[in-house]
């Protein structure tokens, strides 16, 4: 407002020296004082409803380029994906059959009476997969479980537990079993048993605890994937 009352005043003072009737003419085309005065009012009045404007107006957002972030799953919580490629394991002799991860590496042998399959599958899972086969006609499906156990003490695990234990039907039940090796790591596993009219199977699907997640859909596959051949104790399994 003061910028503008001297702007103007010097703008009459230019127009006054351009005359040779100096100073009188230039008084009588001068505003009356009380009009300058409404002259500047109206000025402020136009540059507070300019800045009013300017502070109602909404700021825009400003545009920032960066893409939303991507919340990344850590690698050891995501699932390693089932393998593609199976081989078919079976033993004729004892009745049964299973599938594991082609490239596997698997040994066989007879340990007290029982005929003995381990293999352990490719990175990225390594699974252990332990299964015994003998024939005992007495045996009930509660005494196999006991048996999975027994075999875990038997191998050097400690703390041996068994959760979630859940019969299947008449010839299969599934549990959970936990263990704690000599060095302090932790086990997990699938334990399935199975009963024909003479034999018995017992079969362990094993990683680390901490690997159990990332590997849970592949070890129930491979459990999912035993078979006996006569049909169980019952006729109807498969």
């Amino acid at each position: 407002m003061r910028f503008i009352r001297v702007v103007h005043t010097l703008s009459v003072l230019a127009l006054c020296v351009g005359f040779t009737a100096g100073l009188v003419a230039c008084k009588k085309d001068e505003p009356a004082p009380a009009k300058k005065e409404e002259a500047a009012k109206k000025d402020e009045k136009k540059d507070e409803a300019k800045k009013d404007d300017k502070a109602d107006k909404p700021k825009k957002a400003k545009a920032t380029k960066e893409a939303p972030k991507k919340v990344e799953v850590p690698a050891d919580k995501k699932p390693n994906p089932v393998p593609a490629d199976w081989e078919r394991m079976e033993n004729a002799s004892m009745g049964f059959a299973f599938s594991v991860p082609k490239g596997s590496k698997d040994h066989q042998d007879k340990k007290g009476g029982k005929d003995i399959f381990v293999a352990v599958t490719p990175k990225p899972h390594e699974i252990l997969v332990y299964v015994a086969a003998w024939k005992d006609a007495s045996k009930t499906k509660d005494d196999l479980l006991k048996e999975a156990s027994a075999m875990m003490v038997a191998e050097g695990e400690k703390d041996v537990a068994q959760t979630d234990v859940t019969v299947l039907n008449d010839d299969y039940t599934i549990a959970t079993v936990t263990s704690t090796g000599d060095k302090g790591e932790k086990t997990k596993c699938r334990a399935l048993v199975a009963l024909d009219v003479t034999d018995n199977y017992v079969m362990l699907v094993c990683t680390e605890e901490k690997d159990f997640k990332t590997n849970e859909t592949t070890v129930d596959e491979i459990w999912g994937s035993f078979g006996m051949y006569s049909g169980g104790a019952s006729g109807g399994s498969k």
